[in-house]
């Protein structure tokens, strides 16, 4: 973002105080694109050891490097939002909180935007775009005691205006989570609500159609006061198009029930569908993610137990005939727990408190391939990694951390692997070598072999186009030289070349028959 296009303008209203940086009104990244279909797969139990770091499959560097740390002026940073190149964090500090939003167009040099500041604490926030105008919910947790609920703010390019405050019993609430659903046209809020103290059993979530956000419409409660399902503290949920169930689908994490599926295909008469609770009351529905299709759950537990685990994947494709919903895979740390999870392409982001970082390669949706861990404590405060949240723009693959007490660390993820195919005795010039691009985003990277034998050895490197989630071959042509029959290994390297940098993303090492 050019300096020239940034103005700066302080706001003061009855609501806030904002202080502005912004630009424009900016266009919306879908930040789960498609998954790899898979195969089914055989259910895991992995505990990483605490703060050991990332552990890939061959240690020969991390597929995560930290680029920055985005730290609040004061207090700390709880739920993120993304919306195009803009980055959201809610935010507790003394005396309230707010949301500070920050342009992450290259997340290697993030800027902040604009910071509201509310009486209030914010636990969660959700960007919107509306008639060109971006938008944002934000919920307002006080924990003890209810106050004012949820909030909408209008983020102009003349600066954030304070728009409505959506509630329609008239009496204060705690607002735990917000998300608002783009349908169409139209555009629905849903909010977890209680109010009681913080994660009171007496919550429920109230829907608003926000298609005028100026002026919100209360559509229904899903819990008490009414609704399809018994009281419950909504942790976290997500509402939009299910492929594989064939209708709009509102999911519910919550707390002591596990998960509820809700048909919202009218979001005023919303339709109950099926619940997992098979661990009874130690199940603590808290976040989670979706396959791109809908068909699996990535359910998250913030309440350590060996018996449920801290993820759990579940096949919920049968949840709207009548086959309910089964448990596929389960991964469980026994020094922390699972707390959110973000799903990007084919790969899943979990934070785990005290471990820090998880990181699955679910390219097959019946199962978890654990990839590694990193921790994100510095010893700063009591560690405790709250929330990830991942993002493909220009200059690569990033992920952004939210570490309690120590800010925001923005990693670069670069997945670019390096594979074989073939058996192990083969000519030189059909070796099989490929990289394969598991992101959504085109890259260019540099593979280079090596083969150290009984014969000697042999080099050769070339530039690679990666193609969006494809894989790119690596032949070794005849003038790179020749080796005689015998025994080798191979090692294939695949690294990044940024100016003078070099970054070593991933290497494979076998052993070949050359004949």
């Amino acid at each position: 973002m050019p300096p020239a296009r940034r103005r700066s303008v302080l706001v003061a209203t009855a609501a806030g105080t904002i202080l502005l940086l912004w630009r424009g009104p900016v266009r919306a990244q879908d930040f789960a694109p498609e998954c790899h279909s898979g195969s089914g797969g055989t259910p895991i139990v992995a505990t990483p050891s605490w703060g050991a770091g990332l552990a890939p499959a061959d240690p020969y560097g991390e597929l995560l490097q930290p680029v920055t740390r985005l730290v609040p002026a004061t207090g700390y940073y709880m739920d993120l939002d993304l919306h195009g190149d803009v980055l959201a964090a809610a935010r507790v500090s003394p005396g309230g909180g707010g949301v500070d939003f920050f342009d992450v167009g290259d997340p290697r040099k993030a800027v902040l935007l604009a910071a509201i500041q509310i009486q209030f604490p914010v636990w969660d926030v959700s960007m919107f775009e509306q008639g060109g105008i971006l938008y944002v919910a934000l919920g307002n947790e006080t924990v003890f005691f209810p106050q004012v609920g949820a909030h909408i703010w209008a983020l102009t390019p003349a600066g954030p205006v304070y728009a409505s405050n959506p509630s329609h019993l008239g009496v204060p609430e705690n607002v735990h989570h917000v998300f608002v659903e783009s349908r169409g046209g139209k555009r629905f809020l849903y909010a977890g609500a209680s109010f009681g103290p913080f994660a009171a059993i007496d919550g429920h979530i109230d829907v608003y159609d926000v298609t005028v956000p100026w002026v919100p419409v209360y559509l229904t409660t899903l819990g008490p006061p009414g609704g399809p399902t018994p009281p419950f503290f909504a942790h976290d949920f997500h509402a939009g198009w299910n492929a594989s169930l064939g209708r709009h689908v509102l999911t519910v994490g919550a707390l002591t029930q596990g998960v509820f599926l809700i048909d919202v295909e009218e979001p005023q008469a919303p339709v109950f569908l099926s619940q997992f609770s098979s661990y009874g009351p130690s199940v603590d529905g808290h976040s989670m993610a979706l396959s791109a299709d809908g068909g699996r759950v990535y359910l998250t537990n913030e309440i350590p137990n060996p018996a449920w685990g801290g993820l759990n994947v579940l096949d919920v494709s049968g949840a709207a005939g009548g086959g309910g919903i089964v448990e596929v895979a389960q991964y469980a740390s026994a020094t922390s727990f699972v707390h959110y999870a973000r799903r990007l392409g084919s790969f899943l982001f979990t934070a785990n408190a005290q471990d820090g970082v998880t990181l699955f390669d679910v390219s097959d949706p019946s199962d978890l391939r654990l990839l590694g861990w990193k921790a994100t404590d510095e010893g700063g405060s009591v560690a405790l990694c709250w929330d990830v949240l991942p993002m493909v723009k220009a200059p690569g693959t990033f992920l952004v951390a939210n570490e309690i007490g120590e800010g925001l660390e923005i990693f670069s993820f670069r997945p670019y692997r390096p594979e074989r195919s073939g058996g192990t005795a083969v000519h030189l010039g059909s070796l099989g070598l490929a990289v394969r691009n598991w992101t959504d985003a085109p890259a260019t990277v540099v593979g280079s072999a090596f083969l150290k034998g009984q014969g000697g050895t042999l080099s050769y490197s070339a530039p690679l186009s990666l193609v969006p989630y494809g894989i790119t071959p690596f032949p070794i042509p005849p003038s790179a030289g020749a080796l005689p029959n015998g025994s080798y290994e191979v090692v294939f390297e695949v690294v990044q070349k940024e100016g003078t940098a070099t970054t070593y993303l991933d290497r494979l090492k076998q052993k070949v028959v050359l004949f």
